[in-house]
């Protein structure tokens, strides 16, 4: 059923030649090393190579910006020092051949950093599942959020406007632009359909495509005005002006955010119902990020058009899967018996197509039987990239086995190479739609509105184990966490906090931790609060080393206290001296300034001003967690007028508990007169050396002596128990 854009082949006669898709690709993979930094990359680009060429470029850069040189034929590996630990780099290598171009992709580094927030994730559910799939879609919610991401959730009607929806996601867009990265759709949200276009080739088959990529574009113009086109056999595809789809047939501009689709409405062919299906993707979506089921690292591509005049639409997998998985761990073999009886993380298929089969591959009625052994799977052929429809094949494989993800790459080449240092298949969702056909090779349908991710967007390829069962209880001096070790060889633990059980979450260990408990002492409020605790491993990929986080294992816990701190005093200004009674909570350490260049540690001094004015005073009260401070101006009006220091008088002991001595040296001394911190006068008498002070309250107090030529003496002294 070799079908696939027989009107394209004809158009192409002098390219067709025998060449193999796996010739049209550059297989890489990566070894490094630390000290010093070193990448070495490593190839097998097949037969006929008459030379290569090697470009590097940083990840976030547009174009390959370093030409590191070209090589001869037999050449199959270089060594690039000129590199950092910490730092991932791109790097393109294109074969050069009699009659054909080969390209190679990977993305390399060493101890690239763990990513802890992974941003904002908008899950829009049909509200039909969130009314019959609420614990299942609570489950999956807590498990992103495990995963690092700030999950906001949605739920929209099947027969809702395409722009309410769009206009949820600019709303969540705009409200934190930095932040909001990847939109998961799941069920049957309503489908935007634009352009007028037949990617592939058959002239039955041109108008209007589904577009998710309409979702992920938040400024650009989408409109429906022009097009007008009703050559398609099926009406769903026509397109003219004013019918609610759009003109455009490439994006209007790039993509914004990651957009992936989990949508097994409508397959007829499946014995079970659209809700069960959905609930066994969720779980199996679970199963996958918790290691309840774990596949091999390799990957089967079954390849049912060869080179295609020069499209070679399998080359697509062999050189996205190579830096994934290994060069030695990719294989030609059949799709579905390849995967029926053993395990592929990476999957590729193609071949002649309708809207429910591909050509060697098998149809939807063979999915409904199979359970197949795969996660992220690639399929091309006629019709069925054309997604909304029932018993879509494009669709149909997520709905059995254990595959996620599903790709129609051929028409463009699809580049899954990022997910090799930890990246999301969402961030290759961004790179096959924005940059495929810019400075990423494709032969067709570059930046075409038919580009669509069917399955979560922000799944990564490799997964740790996370710790056993978290428990968490509350005491006086705060909350105790205790779980078992990770089935995993892993470095040690991070503990995350939230007030939020869908986040977003704080990393509160901040260093790591090998042992399997932590007492969070920190808590900033009385309240319910949740906690992660991840583990983290050094992985090792075809593509480099990076650092990886588990998915969290979580608790929550009620709490009642607060370990914040909250700067607070109040001040008596007595003539030029100022006693500060510091009323701060939960605070250890204390730092005054007084206004006038001095300061203190002491938690309550008394500070003599040398003139008269207004003082700002700032204290800064800390504990081990938390800090915070406060200011107050004073004003002194009486500073030197007729006071003498506190140097020319000794009260002792201080602090006293039943009795203080005044010792005041020759000075005559007629009156004595004691004074709260609040500056209430609590003693008055006549001068006597010794002075009861057992029935005062534990507290600061002022001690003021009044000499026989009317100057004052005032002290400080406090009372303890």
């Amino acid at each position: 059923m070799k079908v696939l854009l027989l009107s394209i082949i004809s158009f192409l006669p002098v390219l067709l030649n025998a060449q193999a898709a796996i010739e049209y690709a550059v297989r890489l993979e990566a070894q490094v090393q630390d000290l010093p930094a070193v990448i070495t990359l490593n190839w097998d680009a097949g037969t006929g190579s008459t030379g290569f060429d090697l470009y590097r470029k940083d990840p976030d850069q547009g174009s390959w910006m370093i030409n590191l040189g070209s090589f001869p034929a037999n050449t199959t590996s270089f060594i690039d020092s000129n590199v950092v630990s910490g730092q991932a780099y791109e790097y393109k290598l294109v074969k050069h051949s009699s009659g054909y171009t080969g390209y190679g992709y990977i993305m390399a580094g060493m101890q690239i950093p763990a990513v802890e927030d992974r941003g904002r994730l908008i899950l829009i559910a049909d509200s039909i599942l969130d009314n019959q799939l609420q614990t299942d879609i609570q489950h999956l919610r807590s498990v992103l959020t495990a995963d690092g991401w700030e999950v906001l959730y949605h739920v929209v009607l099947q027969n809702d406007s395409v722009q309410y929806v769009k206009n949820i996601i600019k709303t969540d867009f705009q409200a934190d632009k930095n932040r909001t990265r990847t939109v998961f759709l799941l069920g049957h949200i309503p489908v935007p359909y634009s352009g007028v276009l037949n990617p592939d080739g058959h002239p039955n088959h041109r108008g209007a495509w589904p577009t998710d990529t309409y979702y992920g574009d938040m400024n650009g113009n989408w409109t429906d005005l022009y097009a007008n086109n009703t050559s398609a056999s099926q009406t769903r595809n026509h397109n003219v002006p004013g019918d609610g789809k759009f003109d455009q047939s490439l994006i209007p501009s790039d993509m914004e955010l990651a957009v992936g689709r989990v949508d097994l409405y409508n397959l007829p062919a499946f014995s079970k119902s659209y809700i069960e299906l959905t609930r066994d993707y969720i779980n199996k979506d679970i199963a996958f990020r918790t290691t309840e089921f774990v596949p091999k690292q390799r990957a089967i591509i079954d390849d049912n058009f060869g080179g295609f005049g020069g499209e070679a639409f399998a080359s697509s997998g062999w050189k996205s899967f190579s830096p994934l998985v290994g060069i030695q761990q990719v294989s030609a073999g059949d799709y579905r018996t390849s995967m029926d009886s053993a395990s592929y993380i990476w999957s590729y298929g193609c071949g002649g197509g309708s809207f429910t089969s591909a050509g060697g591959i098998g149809n939807t009625a063979n999915f409904a039987t199979d359970s197949l052994q795969g996660v992220f799977s690639c399929l091309f052929g006629s019709y069925f990239g054309d997604w909304d429809i029932s018993n879509n094949f494009l669709r149909a494989v997520l709905a059995q086995g254990t595959i996620l993800t599903n790709a129609w790459s051929g028409r463009p080449h699809w580049y899954f190479h990022p997910m090799g240092l930890g990246n999301t298949i969402g961030t290759c969702d961004l790179l096959s739609v924005n940059k495929v056909g810019n400075n990423y090779y494709t032969p067709y349908a570059a930046r075409f509105v038919s580009i669509n991710l069917m399955g979560d967007p922000s799944l990564t390829q490799y997964i740790v184990a996370p710790p056993g069962p978290v428990t968490a209880i509350a005491n006086s001096g705060g909350v105790e966490l205790q779980w078992t070790a990770s089935k995993d060889s892993v470095l040690g633990y991070f503990v995350f906090r939230a007030a939020n059980q869908y986040g977003p979450f704080e990393n509160i260990s901040n260093t790591l931790t090998n042992d399997t408990f932590f007492n969070d002492v920190c808590i900033p409020d009385s309240g319910q609060w949740f906690y992660l605790v991840r583990a983290i491993k050094l992985q090792h990929s075809p593509s480099g080393t990076f650092y990886n986080l588990s998915n969290g294992s979580s608790s929550y816990v009620s709490f009642n206290g607060s370990m914040a701190v909250k700067a607070n005093f109040t001040v008596n200004v007595i003539g030029g001296n100022a006693g500060f009674s510091n009323n701060s909570s939960n605070a250890v350490q204390y730092i005054w300034y007084f206004g006038d260049g001095d300061s203190s540690l002491l938690p309550d001094p008394v500070h003599s001003y040398p003139a008269n004015g207004n003082y700002q005073v700032v204290l800064w009260a800390s504990n081990d967690c938390f800090s915070d401070s406060t200011q107050q101006n004073i004003q002194i009006v009486a500073a030197g007028l007729n006071e003498l220091l506190p140097d020319d008088f000794v009260v002792y002991p201080n602090p006293a508990s039943n009795q203080i001595t005044i010792d005041a040296g020759s000075l005559i001394i007629k009156q004595i007169r004691i004074i709260n911190i609040t500056g209430a006068l609590v003693y008055q008498s006549k001068f006597s050396k010794q002075l009861d002070v057992h029935t005062l309250d534990p507290g600061v107090y002022f001690i003021e002596l009044q000499t026989a030529d009317n100057r004052k003496l005032i002290d400080k002294f406090i009372v303890k128990r």
